[in-house]
């Protein structure tokens, strides 16, 4: 039987807008995948492209960096992070919109609760209306959390979201780390009910509805 690449067979499809999901696909913590850039490359000469991905540790201009570095051109408006379902989802953003926000992860994210209108970021949970789980931290993560599920505990009655649902990601062939969603499955198991917003789930399915429509696509 004959074998035939995607790539090879794009051209006879009549599909011109492409969907394609990032880290563990077209790429890893090593770089890009090997057949990825010309696979990108391709996509783009037929229509276009969206890089679909559960990154919130990063805003979308340094997504499309670190992609483009590793060799395949990616723009900022290429990029449809589940950050942004805190705006382009009703409920996830009836959550946040004019609210105190305690965002657990780096402020690299904080581009998402600009688009999102929350009335400010705060840095104490005594302050907080909701608390947002955007992404690992650089430096010290086992301890941070351990201190932040302990006071969280004072505060049961909190809303908690998850802008990210991965569990573990594939930083290199054969290996996992885990990442934010595996420490809100950890904030279920004692007790605490967390709203997810990313792939798999519908309501994501719905963001990037939005935004393609938003863009006339």
């Amino acid at each position: 039987m004959k074998r035939f690449k995607l790539i090879d067979l794009l051209d006879n499809v009549g599909i011109n807008t492409f969907l394609i999901d990032a880290m563990g696909v077209i790429y890893n913590d090593k770089g890009l995948i090997p057949g990825a850039a010309a696979a990108i490359n391709k996509f783009k000469s037929i229509g276009k492209i969206f890089i679909v991905t559960n990154n919130t540790t990063n805003n979308p201009t340094q997504i499309a960096a670190k992609i483009s570095r590793f060799g395949a051109k990616i723009e900022p408006v290429e990029v449809v992070s589940s950050g942004f379902g805190l705006a382009y989802d009703k409920k996830t953003n009836e959550m946040v919109k004019d609210k105190a926000v305690y965002v657990f992860g780096r402020e690299d994210c904080y581009s998402y609760f600009e688009r999102a209108k929350v009335r400010k970021i705060v840095y104490n949970l005594k302050d907080a209306e909701v608390v947002v789980l955007t992404a690992t931290l650089e430096e010290g993560q086992e301890e941070f959390f351990a201190d932040f599920k302990k006071e969280l505990a004072n505060f049961s009655g909190l809303p908690i979201i998850c802008a990210n649902p991965d569990i573990f990601v594939m930083s290199a062939p054969g290996v996992e780390r885990a990442v934010i969603g595996y420490y809100a499955k950890i904030l279920e198991e004692a007790g605490h009910t967390v709203h997810w917003i990313g792939k798999p789930f519908p309501n994501f399915l719905r963001v990037v509805g939005n935004i393609l429509n938003d863009r006339g696509i």
